[in-house]
C-alpha cells in the first residue's frame, strides 16, 4: 500500500501523460496492493480455517465478566468487561483450565462468506439451582467453594467464572462443582454452567467474606419495622453488600426441606425495608474495614429456641432446653429449623456465623446447650474451627434469668476455641424486648468478629478479671479497661453479699476507679460481689472505648 501510494503521487506531480497506459498500470498495482494487504491479514490471523475454542464464545455480557463501580455507596452496579483471576480449582471428576480470554466470536477467515456461525449457547429452565446459586449471590473468598445443582441429562459440565474453567460430570441428574476462589474484588462476574450447547447464567456474582447471621427475632427483625427510618434507609445502600432473608415455612417438617432459602438481594434503598436491621450495620461495618464484598445469610425464627435448630438426635443432648408445641412454625420443636432453614445452606461456604438468640432459651443450662449448639453447627457445616460471636443479651425487664443466661453465653466462647462475644448491658429498652436502635450491638459484634478473625485493633468492652478484697475494702481488676470510668461519676450497679443469696447495693458514693481498677471501700462483711446482674440493670461503667464493663458475679478471694 505504501509503495502504490508513492508511485501513484509521483504519477500526479510529474504529469505523465500516457494515461491509457496509467490506466492499465494503475490496475495491476491495485490488485498487487489489495494481495499483499489480505496476505499480511491472514498472516497475522492465523490460518484461515481455523475457529476459536468453543469455549471462548459464551454469550455472556461484557467480554466475560462484568465490573462494578469501586465506589462503596453507589446505588446501581456499572457493568463493563473485566476478567477474573483465579486459582485452579478441582471436581471430583476433573480438574479446572485457563480459559482464553478473547472478545472476538470468530476468527479471520480468507472467505467471509464462508465463515462458521458463532456457537450460541442456549439459556435453558433444565439447570436446577439452589436458590443460594441466585443472581447477586456472593462466594466465600480463598476458599474451595462446592457449587451443585441439578440438570436433565448426564454428562460433562463446564464452570465457567472470569477466565477459569472448572468441569465436574452430571450423574442421576445431580452435579457438583469444587472451584477455588482467589481474593475478593470490587467486582461482579457471570458464572456460567453448560454442557457445550445450553447452559445456565448466575449474574452479578461477587467474591469476597460470607457471614451466617442467625438466632431469632432480634435477627430477624427488619428495616421496616423501624419507627424512624435512620440516614442509612436513603443513602444509597451498596451493591457489594448483599444479603438473603429467611422464608417462614408454616408446616410441620418432620425431614430435611432443600431449596427452601437463599434468594440473594443487593443493598440498595429498595431493598432497606426487607433486610435484617441487624445485618444492614453488621455488614456496612464489616465492609467499611475489609473493603471486599460481603454476603451476609440470615438464618433465624422469631421466638426460637436452640433444639428446633437442631437435628431430634442433636437436640436430645440438650438439657432442658424449650421443647414446646408452637404452630404454625414449630420454632421449638426438635429439628423443625434445621429440616426447613438450616438444611439449604449446609454445603455452602461461610467465612464466620453471628449468633443472637436466647430469649426463649432456659437460662440455667445455657452455658452447656449453647456450647452443644455450636460444637453441632460446626459439624453440619463441615468446619470444626468455624468463628462464632455471639450477641450477648441487652437490658430488658423480664422476670427469666437474664443475668445467668448473658453468664452462660459468655461461658460457652470461653469453654470453645474460635469464639467470641459482644456485651450490650447498656443498651436494650425496658419494655421492648425488640428494641428499636439494632446499630450498637451490630457494631460491637462487626468488632468481635474483626478482632476474632482478622486480627484487628477494634474496640472490646471491660472484660472482669478478678476481684479480691483486703482490710474492708474490694478490690475489682478488668482488663480493656483503658480510660475506665463511671459514668456520671456515680457507681451504680454494684452489690455485695455475704452468702451469695441475699445482695445489698453499694452506696455508690464508696466506688472510685483508679486505672484499669474499681475500689468499694466500707465491705468489711462482704464475700462476694456483682455488677449489672439484672435483667434490667443499672450501668454505670464504661471504657475509654465507651463501651460498657460486662456484667460479672464472684466470690471474693
Amino acid at each position: 500500500g505504501f509503495y502504490f501510494s508513492s508511485f501513484y503521487l509521483i504519477l500526479i506531480t510529474n504529469k505523465i501523460e500516457y494515461e491509457g497506459e496509467m490506466r492499465k498500470m494503475y490496475k495491476r498495482w491495485t490488485a498487487a496492493a489489495f494481495a499483499l494487504l489480505f496476505f499480511c491479514s491472514a498472516g497475522c490471523s492465523g490460518a484461515p480455517a481455523v475457529s476459536e475454542p468453543a469455549c471462548s464464545r459464551i454469550p455472556i455480557s461484557g467480554s466475560h465478566g462484568s465490573s462494578d463501580s469501586t465506589t462503596a455507596t453507589t446505588s446501581a452496579l456499572t457493568e463493563s468487561s473485566a476478567s477474573l483471576s483465579s486459582e485452579n480449582g478441582s471436581s471430583p471428576s476433573a480438574s479446572s483450565t485457563s480459559r482464553p480470554d478473547t472478545s472476538s466470536e470468530i476468527s479471520a477467515s480468507s472467505d467471509t462468506s464462508a465463515q462458521p456461525e458463532p456457537i450460541v449457547w442456549k439459556e435453558s429452565s433444565d439447570f436446577i439451582m439452589p436458590k443460594m446459586f441466585s443472581d447477586n449471590c456472593v462466594l466465600q473468598q480463598k476458599s474451595t467453594v462446592k457449587v451443585w445443582g441439578e440438570y436433565k441429562k448426564d454428562g460433562p459440565l463446564t464452570l465457567v467464572l472470569g477466565d477459569q474453567e472448572f468441569h465436574a460430570t452430571c450423574t442421576n441428574g445431580k452435579f457438583v462443582f469444587s472451584i477455588s476462589t482467589p481474593a475478593g474484588a470490587l467486582k461482579s462476574y457471570d458464572m456460567v454452567i453448560h454442557d457445550g450447547t445450553l447452559k445456565k447464567t448466575i449474574r452479578k456474582v461477587a467474591i469476597g467474606e460470607v457471614f451466617l447471621c442467625g438466632g431469632q427475632s432480634n435477627m430477624v427483625f427488619f428495616g421496616v419495622e423501624l419507627s424512624t427510618k435512620p440516614p442509612e434507609a436513603t443513602d444509597g445502600g451498596n451493591p457489594f453488600i448483599r444479603f438473603t432473608n429467611t422464608v417462614p415455612i408454616p408446616k410441620q417438617a418432620e425431614t430435611p426441606q432443600a431449596n427452601l432459602q437463599g434468594t440473594w438481594y443487593a443493598m440498595a434503598n429498595a431493598t432497606f425495608d426487607g433486610m435484617s436491621a441487624f445485618a444492614n450495620y453488621f455488614s456496612r461495618t464489616m465492609f467499611a474495614q475489609l473493603n471486599v464484598p460481603i454476603g451476609v445469610v440470615t438464618c433465624a425464627m422469631s421466638d426460637s429456641s436452640l433444639a428446633a435448630w437442631l437435628t431430634p438426635t442433636d437436640a436430645a443432648k440438650l438439657k432442658n432446653e424449650n421443647t414446646s408445641l408452637s404452630a404454625p412454625y414449630y420454632q421449638h420443636t426438635p429439628g423443625q429449623l434445621y429440616n426447613t432453614i438450616l438444611y439449604s445452606f449446609l454445603d455452602y461456604k461461610f467465612k464466620a456465623a453471628v449468633w443472637y438468640q436466647g430469649e426463649s432459651s432456659t437460662p440455667e443450662t445455657y452455658a452447656q446447650n449453647l456450647q452443644t449448639f455450636i460444637t453441632t453447627w460446626r459439624k453440619y457445616l463441615s468446619d470444626a474451627s468455624l468463628p462464632f460471636v455471639i450477641v450477648q443479651l441487652p437490658g430488658y425487664d423480664t422476670t427469666s434469668n437474664w443475668p445467668v443466661l448473658r453468664q452462660g453465653q459468655k461461658a460457652a466462647c470461653n469453654a470453645l476455641a474460635n469464639c467470641a462475644y459482644s456485651v450490650n448491658i447498656d443498651l436494650g429498652e425496658k419494655g421492648n424486648i425488640h428494641p428499636q436502635d439494632k446499630k450498637p450491638a451490630a457494631e460491637r459484634a462487626a468488632y468481635a468478629m474483626l478482632n476474632l478473625v482478622y486480627g484487628k485493633n477494634m474496640p472490646c468492652p471491660a472484660v472482669f478479671r478478678n476481684a479480691s478484697k483486703n482490710n474492708g475494702t474490694i478490690t475489682v481488676e478488668f482488663q480493656n479497661a483503658k480510660g475506665l470510668k463511671l459514668k456520671n461519676n456515680t457507681g451504680v450497679g454494684f452489690e455485695i453479699s455475704t452468702d451469695g443469696r441475699n445482695w445489698t447495693p453499694v452506696d455508690p458514693a464508696k466506688v472510685s476507679v483508679s486505672g484499669s481498677t474499681v475500689r468499694i471501700s466500707g465491705a468489711a462483711g462482704a464475700a462476694h460481689i456483682r455488677y449489672a446482674w439484672a435483667s434490667w440493670p443499672e450501668v454505670s461503667l464504661f471504657n475509654g472505648d465507651g463501651l460498657p464493663a460486662e456484667p460479672f458475679c464472684a466470690a471474693l478471694a
